[in-house]
């Protein structure tokens, strides 16, 4: 199988997605007949030709984006919006997507995972599912040993798709985690933030980019 797997992550090779990607290729290539082509998405937006050929010449293709203000990133949007052209044209390509996210439930994924079938549907490709996992913000920041079980659920599931061209539907489960929050998770998690994940996180990242005094800042108002 010809597999194309288009990283949309803004961070790109930064990024916990790829990171991900690699798990996934890892097992797709046990098969030696299998061949996985990786390309960044925020330089493909920059050569449009190369954009619609990748999805032309694709037996099938993964694409895999974080989830940034609960839908794509904007790069993702711009290939999506790009390659509407093909409308009709990718009948032959089986479409699959990992949607990550750093909220702690995959719950929140969902409805992009909704919005990437009705795209498929738009093109004419075929929707072969879905891998969404929350909690994934900080993947390779963070001691390996504590997402090997995630990356292996992966390998896993690029194996299945490899051999038989579809996702096993047990491992989307099991790759997927907790789904939502218990309720007193979901009442600690405010304080946990304000005492321990907002200081050694959050106001980290806005001080290392100069943000921190702006950080209650409502440009909208």
């Amino acid at each position: 199988m010809n597999l194309t797997v288009l990283n949309g992550s803004p961070r790109g090779r930064g990024s916990g997605t790829r990171i991900l990607l690699e798990a996934f290729c890892r097992g797709f290539s046990e098969n030696s007949e299998n061949i996985c082509h990786l390309e960044y998405v925020k330089e493909c937006v920059k050569d449009k030709e190369k954009c619609t050929r990748l999805l032309l010449e694709s037996e099938a293709c993964l694409l895999a984006f974080p989830l940034y203000t609960d839908i794509v990133p904007g790069i993702v949007k711009q290939f999506i919006e790009h390659c509407a052209q093909l409308k009709g044209k990718l009948k032959n390509c089986k479409m699959v997507f990992i949607i990550q996210s750093g909220f702690p439930e995959a719950a929140h994924s969902r409805p992009a995972a909704e919005y990437m079938r009705r795209v498929c549907g738009i093109w004419g490709a075929e929707y072969a599912g879905a891998m969404v996992r929350g909690g994934v913000e900080g993947l390779g920041k963070r001691p390996i040993k504590m997402d090997e079980k995630m990356l292996d659920v992966m390998t896993r599931q690029g194996k299945v798709f490899g051999a038989e061209g579809r996702l096993d539907e047990s491992l989307q489960d099991e790759f997927a985690g907790r789904e939502r929050l218990s309720l007193p998770r979901r009442l600690l998690l405010p304080v946990l933030g304000k005492i321990f994940i907002n200081p050694m996180f959050w106001d980290r990242l806005l001080k290392e980019n100069g943000a921190y005094d702006e950080r209650f800042a409502r440009p909208l108002e």
